[in-house]
């Protein structure tokens, strides 16, 4: 009996290829609607409280303003590029959300054109559950840039290799611990390869050349971040950051286990569980232990796991379904927060927030369109200097502040009475020079309201931007 062949009017391979249509098709509308309905949630809820300072922080930038001189700000400045990128240079909420969500659908389309539609409908579900409670903080940039690189095949061509690499350093580079993750997928596919082969690939080195190169150009364009951010940095930052929480740390564990065994049972995945790996380390190393620093960990642990539950069988198979349901349903409850609305008159103009606390000014003066005349998101070098007794750093911030009172002339300063980054008691308007503005709002409320002297009550009575 001769073998069937098939014609072009045959209607086998057709239904073939209108199946796979189907479930593409399918696959891409599921995802096309989750980013949908996204950018509809996360466009009405409050920006995370450094994404709205680093984007206020961009305009200023764009309008002429220095970065480390008139922005004072201790983050790299990749993220300033990053940000005019994503937003296309509009620089506002909708276009920044938008933005990132455009991201994420490219390194899904990227994975998905090696690895098939599930895998690109696993990787948009990760990159937005497991930051949905700080969408866009650069913790999630950087686990949206690198979700190609540590899911890419072996045998790729070189051009392609370059763009994974220059995709990845727009993640990379926003902060030097990430650097971690590549080098320990790399490290993964030499795992896997029993070779040492893959640390001369041409993502890895493309990546390393430009992690230097962008040393050295950061350091000829903005010296005054090595020369004075940095070392203030070191001296005084240590005031910031909260004890390690146990569901950080229950999270931790849980990943550091299942990318263990996802590595120990599926070695094609080995470079992304190692990626997973190294973000448990980012979080760990940098020693804040804020909620958004997992972001990178749990996103490669989700893509990890569900990945696995689709080459996997019977109850491994099941353990992994769990496991990742769980990720990306507890991960986003650890970025979950209320801020405070901000009690401003509409169009009250200027305002200055004398806080040890972002989250005192942000996002609520994005939200309600008022200027901050501050060069910084908070005055967050002062609790360092004070608890321990640097007099002279001290002083000098103290000076820097009075003259943004001075020169900004804000029309309403509020004083945080709620100060917890400070050991020993502290207030502001024992060290402010407030003679030119009056008392109209005292505590218990968590703000003590200043308005400036020549400004009239009446400014008081508008309705509040919340």
């Amino acid at each position: 009996m001769q073998p069937t062949k098939f014609t072009l009017g045959s209607a086998a391979p057709a239904r073939l290829i209108n199946r796979k249509m189907l479930v593409r098709l399918a696959y891409a509308l599921a995802s096309s609607t989750l980013m949908f309905v996204t950018y509809l949630y996360v466009l009405g809820q409050p920006l995370n409280h450094d994404v709205a300072w680093l984007l206020e922080a961009t305009q200023r930038w764009t309008h002429g303003a220095e970065l480390y001189r008139d922005i004072i700000e201790i983050n790299p400045p990749l993220i300033f590029i990053d940000n005019v990128l994503l937003s296309a240079g509009l620089l506002s909420k909708a276009s920044y959300l938008a933005g990132v969500l455009i991201a994420v659908a490219l390194s899904s389309a990227w994975v998905g054109r090696w690895r098939g539609p599930y895998s690109a409908l696993v990787v948009t579900t990760s990159l937005i559950f497991t930051a949905i409670g700080d969408f866009g903080q650069r913790d999630h940039l950087a686990l949206i840039f690198l979700s190609p690189f540590l899911l890419a095949p072996d045998g790729i061509r070189r051009r392609e290799r370059l763009a994974l690499a220059v995709w990845a350093f727009l993640g990379v580079g926003l902060k030097p611990h990430f650097v971690l993750i590549p080098v320990a997928c790399a490290v993964g596919h030499c795992i896997k390869q029993r070779s040492i082969a893959p640390i001369w690939w041409g993502q890895n080195l493309a990546l390393a050349t430009m992690c230097i190169a962008w040393l050295f150009i950061a350091f000829l364009i903005w010296p005054a971040y090595f020369t004075e951010i940095l070392p203030l940095g070191s001296a005084v930052y240590g005031a910031f950051g909260n004890p390690i929480g146990p569901q950080h740390l229950i999270l931790g564990t849980m990943v550091a286990a299942l990318t263990l065994l996802v590595g120990l049972r599926q070695a094609t995945l080995l470079p992304v569980a190692c990626g997973a790996l190294a973000g448990v380390a980012v979080y760990l190393i940098q020693g804040r232990f804020w909620s958004y620093h997992l972001i990178p960990a749990l996103g490669a642990t989700a893509i990890t796991v569900w990945l696995a539950a689709l080459r996997d069988q019977g109850v491994m198979r099941l353990g992994f379904v769990v496991s990742g349901a769980a990720l990306l349903t507890v991960a986003p409850m650890t970025g979950v927060r209320k801020y405070d609305g901000l009690s401003a008159p509409k169009g009250v103009g200027t305002v200055l927030f004398l806080s040890d606390r972002v989250t005192a000014a942000y996002p609520g003066v994005t939200e309600c369109g008022i200027r901050n005349v501050s060069a910084s998101p908070t005055y967050w070098t002062l609790p360092g200097a004070w608890n321990t007794n640097q007099q002279e750093v001290f002083a000098r911030e103290i000076g820097k502040m009075n003259r943004e009172i001075e020169r900004g002339r804000p029309v309403l300063i509020f004083e945080d009475m709620r100060l917890r980054k400070f050991v020993r008691r502290f207030r502001f308007r024992d060290w402010a020079d407030l003679t030119d503005y009056r008392l109209v709002a005292a505590a218990p409320g968590p703000f003590a309201v200043w308005l400036r002297k020549d400004i009239s009550p009446a400014v008081l009575k508008r309705p509040d931007c919340d």
